[in-house]
């Protein structure tokens, strides 16, 4: 089955953090973000003390509508309604006061019923933010309705440092949930996992609907990576990847000390039917320092280019990384690519030597579709914390002939905020916003 993907309803959008939306097409029938049903999972966060946690759904849709989130082995449940345009916040189980938490932490493990199932009576976009005291992330929910049977993971390498004579390390990792009874899954990994799983070597488990699987990768190895990671099914599943907190680049540490800023990183990963050939990356506004932009190819003999230049032919599951995204960059394959864009390590952490500048930003991760899959209106949402997120950006892409008519929150966009990426016919725009819900639309 071929799909085009588009984006649909709601960008998250985390001071540096980005998220983007999806639809698909098959012939005659029409996919996206969109959905009645979803199934999430929230993965391990490394940040600390438990009472600081936010485990939140953002729920949107474009006609008024009702639904329930359930997580039947904590035996949760949550109604809830939805006025178009707005944005529904549910916050779920987090974990304090040694409450019930949506946090699955069982490594290589069946957990039953861990699952948040969100069902509603008509379609609906959900987004999911994992937040812990210096750590968060968000990411988009899929449908099950366009979920496929074939995935590849984005991560990113073990993040490693000693703090006072004891090892810090922190794992890459990646989760299946399953959406149909009796789905057989195997996993085929690119790097060792942390309870001693061998890369390369496929093995298989078991899941009934609303099941979840953690894979870990072994944080001790200095090079564990588990990007490209192949995840096959006999029926569709949800899979989310990323990393439990990383330092980006590794090794990167703050100035003035051993410390790195780590964050954690999370997307919920489209199947690989639904990936692309092209991508337009545009750097984070806020960054002290170059993103780094990892694009994974899905099949072999695949040529990659960036810039329109060569950069290498990758074979399934292998991945180019551009190492310091200094200026908006054009990525085109020969085959389906999926892009991931990371944000820089801060580079004064969280206190600042006096003199030194704020630190602005810490690792994300945000996953950058094609131009074919962008469409002419978005709701999207700058978290509402101002204690935790003090600089709120949007990055806008648009074909130069679409600058003209662009509406945000109502007011007509100044053309002159657009500047040109070379080598392409689209522009972009970098805004700062503040917090809440906004809404932008275009030719």
């Amino acid at each position: 089955m071929n799909y085009r993907i588009v984006n649909y309803p709601l960008f998250l959008v985390m001071a540096f953090l980005v998220g983007a939306g999806i639809c698909t097409d098959s012939h005659a029938q029409k996919k996206d973000n969109l959905g009645k049903e979803f199934y999430l999972a929230w993965g391990p966060n490394e940040g600390s003390n438990d009472n600081e946690n936010v485990f939140d759904l953002y729920i949107t849709g474009p006609v008024a509508t009702k639904g329930y989130v359930e997580v039947p082995a904590i035996n949760y449940r949550q109604d809830f309604t939805i006025t178009p345009g707005q944005i529904r916040t549910i916050n779920l189980p987090d974990g304090s006061n040694f409450g019930p938490t949506v946090e699955i932490t069982q490594t290589e493990t069946v957990v039953k019923g861990m699952a948040v199932h969100v069902v509603a009576d008509t379609e609906v976009a959900v987004y999911g933010m994992n937040h812990k005291m210096y750590s968060s992330d968000a990411f988009m929910g899929l449908p099950i309705d366009v979920l496929g049977t074939e995935y590849r993971t984005m991560n990113y390498q073990s993040s490693q440092t000693t703090l006072g004579g004891l090892s810090a390390n922190i794992p890459g990792q990646f989760w299946a949930v399953a959406v149909f009874d009796s789905t057989n899954i195997t996993i085929t990994l690119n790097a060792s996992s942390s309870n001693g799983k061998p890369a390369k070597t496929p093995f298989n488990i078991l899941l009934n609907k609303g099941d979840t699987y953690l894979i870990q990768g072994d944080a001790d190895i200095k090079d564990n990576d588990l990007t490209g990671s192949l995840v096959e099914s006999d029926l569709p599943l949800a899979v989310f990847t990323g990393h439990m907190r990383a330092g980006i680049p590794a090794g990167f540490n703050n100035v003035g000390s051993n410390r790195p800023s780590r964050d954690h990183l999370i997307e919920q990963v489209p199947p690989v039917s639904a990936w692309g050939d092209s991508a337009l990356v545009i750097p984070y506004f806020s960054s002290d320092n170059p993103d780094v932009v990892r694009i994974v190819s899905a099949e072999d003999n695949n040529t990659i280019t960036v810039n329109g230049a060569v950069v290498g032919t990758y074979n399934a599951g292998q991945f180019y990384e551009i190492k310091a995204l200094s200026a908006p960059a054009s990525i085109s394959a020969t085959n389906p690519i999926l892009v991931g864009q990371y944000a820089h390590t801060s580079e004064y952490g969280i206190a600042s030597q006096p003199g030194d500048p704020a630190p602005y930003g810490d690792p994300a991760l945000a996953l950058c579709y094609p131009v074919e899959q962008f469409t002419t209106s978005y709701t999207f949402i700058l978290i509402q914390n101002a204690s935790a997120f003090t600089g709120n950006f949007v990055n806008i892409v648009v074909d130069q002939t679409g600058v003209a008519g662009m509406i945000l929150d109502g007011n007509p966009l100044n053309a002159g905020v657009f500047k040109p990426i070379a080598g392409s016919s689209f522009v972009y725009a970098q805004l700062r916003l503040p917090q809440g819900t906004h809404n932008i639309s275009g030719p």
